[in-house]
């Protein structure tokens, strides 16, 4: 059987080759142009997938290297201040040694010396509150405000909080006792008296709120009393008295020479005594802040335990806590500088230099005596813990030397990971140039020979008809 081919017939598959040969024409000149295997999912969908996922996982390298770098300049920026406190305290020690072997006649340098290690106290502190990319960079959690400050009262404070409180303190085992006589009627006129706990007080100034008069007179009786400390009240209208232990802390109880008009109770018993609850709730917090944590995703596998938290093997802590710099006096707490000793002596290590200053600063100008003779004990005491913290301070330089190298190397890691991913990238979206040269130049061909094979066709089937 003969197949009749009509010049319809061959109008139209020729038509349907050209358009398709010019499509791939097209197709090549645009790769052609940007270098890519395809501009839109349907072109390619498995190629397309592909290079979806490895887009993402680049974008996430870069982030981590982003945050790398956040955290890395951080640390070395700690580290750099680490190394300017260790260096001070070295130094000062180092002035201290020295000044201990020199003569009488020039111990009058132990004032100077004193002058120095206050200001070194205070240098450090300045030191401490260092900041990075407008950070605190030992700040914990809290990158927003100063960490380190002193006091109203003198006494170095973390947060807000005061770092050399602790529960335990002897001072806070005393008598508790309440004077009978409150609430006190503020006087009338200027001149008048009163009497608080058998001690007559001469109003000066009546103006004053009842609670300055008090204040006044706490002030007074603590000053020419011992053995008791008279405080205002909550109300502020009247007074309560605390009875001091005497001699070696840990010692009998005063109970001996209490105020007349009041009464002790707790006797005997070491109870809260005005600011235990207090000192224990700071010593929490200041734990607290010790163990806080801000992770930050540096390509570890970032993912969250059962519990919601971020697992810690899987992401980086950038949180520093400079309580943790602080030294810490004693064997137990080597990291940590916060409370009090056996000795009543702070662990930290500021307050311990400044305390030494404190004693250097307070001897004889002319002759460097010092104020008090058991001062001498003292002095050697403050400076044995503060070498030993010197030394603590060394560790955790070290620890914080180590975190500084693990930021380099992972960054050196997230960087060769973010090549390697970009070579895949490269491989699945772009062509080859040689590769796409060719395929233009083959498409080109293809719709070259079509247009030429459909002259031929056209101009037959034009003298068909007109014959």
């Amino acid at each position: 059987m003969v197949r009749r081919i009509t010049t319809n017939g061959t109008m139209y598959s020729y038509k349907s080759t050209l358009q398709r040969t010019y499509r791939g024409f097209a197709d090549a000149s645009n790769k052609m142009m940007t270098n890519r295997r395809f501009n839109s999912y349907s072109e390619d969908p498995a190629a397309a997938s592909r290079a979806f996922q490895l887009r993402r996982a680049r974008w996430n390298t870069e982030a981590q290297i982003s945050n790398n770098d956040a955290v890395s300049g951080k640390f070395s920026q700690g580290w750099d201040a680490l190394e300017k406190v260790y260096n001070d305290l070295g130094r000062e020690l180092g002035e201290y040694s020295v000044l201990r072997g020199k003569t009488d006649s020039t111990a009058s340098g132990r004032k100077a010396l004193g002058q120095s290690l206050m200001a070194t106290a205070e240098s450090i502190v300045f030191t401490m509150n260092s900041k990075y990319a407008d950070e605190y960079i030992f700040a914990g959690a809290d990158g927003l405000r100063a960490p380190f400050a002193w006091d109203d009262d003198g006494d170095l404070t973390f947060r807000g909080i005061k770092v050399d409180t602790d529960p335990n303190d002897p001072r806070f085992d005393g008598e508790k006792a309440v004077c009978e006589t409150a609430p006190v009627t503020k006087p009338a006129n200027d001149g008048d008296q009163i009497t608080i706990g058998g001690r007559d007080f001469v109003v000066a100034d009546v103006t004053k709120d009842l609670k300055d008069i008090l204040a006044d007179f706490a002030a007074d009786y603590n000053a020419n009393v011992q053995g008791w400390t008279a405080s205002v009240n909550a109300a502020g209208d009247g007074i309560v008295f605390t009875a001091q232990q005497v001699g070696k802390l840990g010692g009998a109880q005063n109970t001996a020479g209490q105020p007349t008009g009041s009464k002790v109770i707790n006797a005997g018993k070491d109870e809260d005594v005005d600011g235990r609850a207090a000192a224990k709730e700071a010593q929490d917090a200041i734990k607290k802040m010790l163990g806080e944590t801000t992770f930050v995703d540096l390509g570890m596998g970032m993912e969250e335990g059962s519990d919601g938290k971020i697992k810690p093997a899987t992401a980086f802590n950038s949180a520093l806590c400079g309580l943790k710099y602080l030294g810490g006096s004693d064997s137990q707490d080597v990291y940590g500088g916060y409370g009090l000793d056996e000795d009543g002596d702070p662990r930290n290590f500021v307050t311990l230099l400044k305390k030494a200053g404190e004693l250097l600063y307070n001897t004889d100008q002319d002759t460097g005596d010092w104020e008090k003779i058991e001062n001498v004990a003292d002095m050697d005491r403050l400076t044995k813990k503060i070498q030993d913290s010197l030394g603590k301070v060394s560790l955790t330089h070290v620890d914080l030397d180590t975190d500084v190298a693990f930021l380099k190397s992972n960054k050196d890691r997230l960087k060769a990971l973010d090549d390697t991913l970009n070579d895949q990238i490269v491989g699945t979206e772009d062509m080859d140039p040689a590769e796409s040269i060719t395929a233009l130049m083959w498409a080109q061909y293809s719709y070259n020979a079509a247009l030429k094979i459909g002259n031929g066709i056209l101009s037959n089937s034009l003298l068909d008809y007109l014959s």
